[in-house]
């Protein structure tokens, strides 16, 4: 817990946006399953972080460095079992943040599979390798966090009706539906996750994430990981909200 009663959220992930969808949702469903809070107080209440005031997540690429510099180290197994991918990273990840920032509520740790769904298996590793004093929340994006966004995705206008309608035809399958069947790959690969999303969705692509009924982001997001990180956000973020008003 922050200076006056702020709830201080770690947030790990690998970039900007990738911190920018999942603290989109987070306060989406903070605000949706709380009757009292109101998105207007959520600043007063809630603050992401990294492992600084001045930083709004800690990147993936710098855990390992950030972990020699605090002096953590961590070990390559879990339960006797060898650490799946990103297992040993994500410990690491949740020893630093834990060391760097007193207080914290939570920590998100946000990942694209980029095709690997094992990513998935060793951030649960690392979750279930300790106690630890905080909530531990895991987002995975199957293929990528751009599948979100497209699962989100409802044209309002003629104009992005087209679009929609001409990526479909390309494609054979309509990507806001089954956007888990589309690859890593950059563009000019037609299944690219990035090349559609930035077709369909080019601006403003967190949109559909607040304005899109839950009902349809979980059954959209069925196969891509965004149900099961909204069901991570209702069971274990909505509670410390609970617990600060108590």
């Amino acid at each position: 817990m922050g200076e006056g009663g702020t709830l201080l959220v770690a947030v790990v992930c690998e970039a900007e946006a990738d911190q920018r969808t999942a603290c989109v949702l987070a306060d989406r469903i903070a605000c949706e399953k709380i009757d009292w809070l109101e998105p207007e107080h959520l600043d007063s209440l809630r603050r992401w972080c990294g492992l600084t005031a001045t930083t709004e997540f800690l990147p993936w690429k710098s855990v390992r460095r950030e972990a020699d510099q605090w002096g953590v180290v961590a070990h390559g197994h879990f339960g006797g079992e060898p650490g799946a991918p990103d297992a040993r990273a994500a410990r690491l990840a949740l020893l630093v943040v834990g060391k760097a920032v007193p207080g914290l509520a939570a920590v998100l740790l946000i990942r694209d599979s980029d095709g690997d769904r094992n990513r998935l298996t060793g951030l649960k590793q690392a979750r279930d390798a300790a106690p630890w004093p905080f909530a531990v929340l895991i987002g995975v994006a199957h293929t990528k966090r751009e599948c979100w966004l497209l699962a989100a995705f409802c044209p309002r206008d003629d104009e992005e009706k087209a679009r929609h309608v001409k990526v479909r035809q390309e494609l054979g399958f309509d990507p806001c539906l089954r956007s888990h069947e589309l690859d890593a790959w950059l563009a000019p690969a037609k299944k690219s996750a990035k090349r559609v999303a930035g077709i369909l969705c080019p601006v403003g692509g967190e949109r559909g994430l607040n304005g899109t009924a839950l009902d349809v982001l979980k059954k959209r997001g069925a196969e891509n990981g965004l149900a099961d990180y909204l069901a991570e956000l209702e069971s274990r973020y909505v509670p410390p909200f609970r617990a600060a008003r108590e």
